[in-house]
């Protein structure tokens, strides 16, 4: 099939995704859309009405979307640490909220406590679990690590929501929401980002001042959100690695300046970082977009493109001034590139390879989603 073709097709699984989306949610067994070149789509809203949590119940209820679920399997966090200075935390490893000043009436009796046990956390249940909560302050910052930009958390919840929808008719296993924060642009789990803004509503937070920083010793980004009157903080990790749908949807947009970093530079005019991802030579997106991948290796006007086959492996194509070639550049024997420049491109395949195997044996790459993990200790990257 021909450009012309999938630039058509493309065109109208857009104008779908970004309509009503009456239509029933496709199975797990049934055809979906094809939607690694689709670009900038932008999901229309979904609005929920979230209440204002008034018992110490409602409000241990509200914060179970942050908290563990069954499937945790440190128990320890299948629920809500609660202090008796009335400060409530719940964390499930991705994600993070701490809400200080709540009244503890209606708090259930704890078991029988001895030395050897440690009840401070509430089960989902409504029973206490034994375990040590983690030390959440190592995690938690205390302060913006950016200028703050005010978000409405029901805007962007319902933002959120589209995107989770839109995202089902395809099939995608991480939901991709790109941020951008004043001048800095995050890729985050949409379903991680829904559940912070629900949480906020749900103790009667409509704004809340939000940065955008990678988290300590790595590159993905961290987003730190406070309530306009610092009695709840929630911090939520971004992704980082190549994830299908990271350019699928339309960003959010935060604060005055986020208009500016859609086309971020640095000194030299070189792309600036995004974190998480390494910004693509522009004059060569066309080839990256077609292959629903991205550009590893670029000289003058040849460039080498990572894309992927129907069956997921991974396919190097070359590039030369506005065409590609349709096979593997280590089986490409066309005459589009001269002999040096094949070289030089398959050797650029190979240096890439090479680099990849040896960030997934550090660890860098192990899962599409760089993320943190709870342990005792606070998180780990």
């Amino acid at each position: 099939m021909n450009r012309r073709y999938w630039e058509a097709y493309n065109e109208a699984a857009k104008q779908f995704l970004e309509g009503d989306l009456t239509a029933k949610v496709p199975g797990a067994r049934s055809e979906t859309l094809r939607n690694h070149e689709l670009r900038n789509v932008k999901p229309k809203p979904i609005t929920k009405n979230v209440g204002v949590a008034k018992t110490l119940d409602a409000k241990l209820k509200a914060l179970a979307p942050v908290a563990g679920d069954k499937t945790e399997v440190r128990t320890y966090l299948q629920g809500v640490h609660v202090e008796e200075t009335g400060r409530l935390v719940a964390t499930n490893g991705n994600q993070m909220a701490v809400v200080d000043g709540v009244s503890l009436d209606g708090l259930p009796a704890k078991p029988e406590d001895d030395k050897q046990f440690h009840y401070t956390v509430l089960g989902n249940d409504g029973k206490w679990i034994d375990g040590k909560f983690p030390d959440y302050e190592r995690v938690m910052p205390t302060k913006h690590a950016t200028n703050p930009e005010t978000v409405s958390v029901t805007d962007l919840g319902d933002y959120a929501r589209g995107v989770r929808k839109a995202a089902g008719y395809s099939h995608s296993k991480f939901v991709a929401l790109p941020l951008h924060v004043g001048n800095n642009k995050g890729f985050f789990e949409a379903r991680l980002i829904e559940a912070m803004a629900n949480a906020f509503r749900s103790f009667g937070h409509g704004e809340a001042l939000v940065s955008m920083a990678p988290f300590p010793g790595s590159q993905a980004p961290r987003l730190y959100a406070v309530s306009k009157d610092g009695t709840m903080r929630q911090v939520v990790m971004g992704m980082n690695g190549d994830v299908d749908a990271d350019q699928t949807f339309a960003p959010f947009v935060v604060g005055a300046k986020a208009d500016e970093a859609s086309k971020p530079t640095a000194e030299g005019g070189k792309p600036a970082v995004i974190y998480g991802y390494s910004s693509q030579p522009e004059s060569f997106q066309w080839a990256a977009k077609e292959v629903g991948g991205a550009v590893v290796y670029s000289r003058g006007d040849i460039a080498l493109v990572e894309g992927f086959s129907p069956f997921g492996n991974a396919v190097y194509a070359g590039v030369k001034g506005d065409s590609r070639t349709r096979a593997d550049i280590s089986a490409y024997t066309g005459k589009l590139f001269s002999e040096t420049e094949k070289a030089e491109l398959e050797k650029a395949k190979a240096d890439h390879v090479k680099e990849q195997g040896r960030l997934y044996e550090k660890g860098a790459r192990r899962s599409v989603l760089q993320r943190s993990s709870v342990r005792e200790g606070g998180w780990r990257v």
